[in-house]
């Protein structure tokens, strides 16, 4: 093999070493940049492992304490059909109107006793 040989100015040899050594560098920093993120993805894995686990701990817990709670009747509107509902809401506008004239008797009692004490 023949070699080739160069002459270089001492700066341009001094430029080339320093571009070389931070080449170099950089390289190895790199390197341990990919090694920590190696080291972070598995701390996550583990993580997200745990998480999943407690998660799935947490909604066995939930559905425990739902099947122990008695049913409201939200819940029944929910999973009843349509025509249910509707007779349900109509339940709702007779027991409204029943409020209301409470209230307005409410307010004429009031009302008098304003008009007794003036």
């Amino acid at each position: 093999m023949n070699s080739i040989h160069l002459k270089l100015e001492y700066e341009d040899a001094l430029s080339s070493k320093k571009d070389l050594l931070l080449i170099e560098q950089s390289l190895l920093n790199s390197i341990n940049h990919l090694k920590n993120f190696n080291s972070l993805r598995k701390k996550e894995f583990a993580f997200k492992t745990v998480l999943k686990k407690d998660m799935s701990i947490l909604e066995n817990k939930f559905q425990e304490t739902e099947n122990i709670l008695p049913i409201n009747e939200l819940h029944i509107i929910i999973n009843k059909p349509k025509e249910t509902i509707k007779k349900i809401a109509k339940q709702e506008e007779h027991i409204e109107p029943r409020i209301h004239s409470d209230i307005e008797r409410q307010l004429q009692e009031i009302q008098s006793k304003l008009a007794s004490l003036s």
